[in-house]
């Protein structure tokens, strides 16, 4: 794949800022992303667009000028070295990202909305760990130690993976005035709300929340999993919504898991008690004991409940993969979320093996595989930027 050619720079421009790109040209980006090391490159080059662009603003028309000079100079054949060589290569997607500014401006392009539980919000995809307040500004919170947010946010801190919310946040409500945490792939994040209520984000997972909670009910909006420390609110019930069930407490600790491309939603409970509203089920309300599971199917509608050992199901947070019983298809599903790779299972042998053991989050994918086939007949080969699993 040519890196340096005109659509290249439309396509890779478009993705760093967060633009809709048609399903050909996310094909041939993916295709070059599976080439070499190319998706560890555009990480860099999608921080280094963010720091010029959103921390320092952009000259576009010096830009542009800037970087034609540059590929003028390439076209007259020079050889660059490996510094030279990435020079340009940040230069050709500013060129890309100037370009896309003018088509939005004329647009030529539209920007991606994703509809969140009522509110829009554009996405930018990053691979870095987002706070979007309610202006629709987004804030890159691993490289943004000291926050400068509007006065109305109050105190807010963001140290060590952890952003809090401090006491000095207004009371009473703020209508329809909400932040969303989005965490990417590989990732994850702690969260203090505003009520002191303390949550884990899992990786691929938003959590949407008030600038503040009302006197009412405390509900938050959450894609994907997260573990919750409720701080305790007589009268003023916590209320978890995902996209299929919502979960009610006054204070206790338990873990949602609600990823929209998964079959079950499920809630694991810790301590306390949760009481638990599917959609279309409003009638058949169920109440969790400690350590016990509730799951929904999405498709037959079906609820279960079944008493498990929790600290199955919590292990993420101590940056560990557990798994007990497990089909191996599932396992693959939780992989993918954090090395950011794509299964494909070649059989349906495979796909239902059943897997029991435990290893590092922080071990690379390599070590993960090979406990796997260690443990099960199954082979698992690398193809088209894919991994094929398959029983022996």
């Amino acid at each position: 794949m040519d890196f340096r050619n005109d659509r290249m720079w439309e396509i890779i421009a478009a993705y760093l800022c967060g633009e809709a790109v048609e399903a050909a040209d996310m094909e041939r980006l993916q295709q070059w992303l599976e080439t070499g090391d190319h998706r560890r490159e555009l990480r860099q080059l999608e921080r280094y667009y963010k720091e010029q662009s959103v921390r320092q603003g952009i000259d576009e028309e010096r830009a542009y000028h800037s970087v034609f000079g540059k590929i003028r100079e390439e076209k007259r054949g020079r050889r660059l070295g490996v510094i030279r060589w990435w020079g340009a290569v940040a230069s050709i997607v500013m060129l890309g990202i100037v370009t896309a500014t003018v088509l939005l401006r004329t647009g030529a392009f539209r920007p991606e909305v994703l509809e969140v539980a009522g509110n829009d919000f554009t996405v930018s995809d990053p691979m870095e760990v987002v706070l979007q307040l309610a202006s629709g500004q987004q804030i890159l919170l691993e490289e943004d130690d000291k926050l400068s947010l509007p006065d109305e946010y109050g105190a807010v801190y963001n140290q060590n993976g952890v952003l809090s919310f401090g006491t000095a946040c207004p009371k009473g409500g703020t209508g329809e005035k909400y932040n969303v945490l989005k965490v990417p792939r590989g990732k994850e994040y702690q969260v203090i709300l505003p009520d002191s209520t303390r949550v884990w984000l899992n990786a691929d997972s938003r959590l949407r929340f008030p600038l503040a909670f009302g006197e009412k009910e405390r509900r938050v909006f959450l894609e994907g999993e997260a573990y919750f420390d409720v701080k305790k609110a007589k009268d003023c019930p916590f209320i978890v919504e995902t996209d299929r069930i919502d979960v009610e407490v006054l204070g206790t600790r338990f873990d949602v898991k609600a990823y929209s491309d998964e079959e079950t939603v499920y809630t694991t409970l810790l301590t306390g008690s949760v009481r638990i509203v599917a959609d279309g089920l409003r009638d058949r309300n169920v109440e969790l004991k400690p350590a016990q599971q509730y799951s929904l199917d999405r498709k037959s509608r079906q609820q279960k409940v079944e008493e498990v050992d929790p600290s199955l199901y919590v292990a993420w947070m101590d940056r560990m993969f557990v798994f007990w019983n497990q089909r191996l298809e599932d396992v693959m599903k939780d992989l993918t979320k954090w090395y950011d790779v794509e299964f494909v299972f070649a059989d349906e042998v495979a796909a239902d093996m059943r897997i029991s053991g435990n290893i590092e989050r922080s071990r690379d994918l390599t070590a993960v595989l090979d406990m796997i086939t260690g443990l099960r007949k199954v082979e698992i080969v690398q193809r088209d930027g894919k991994y094929v699993v398959r029983a022996k």
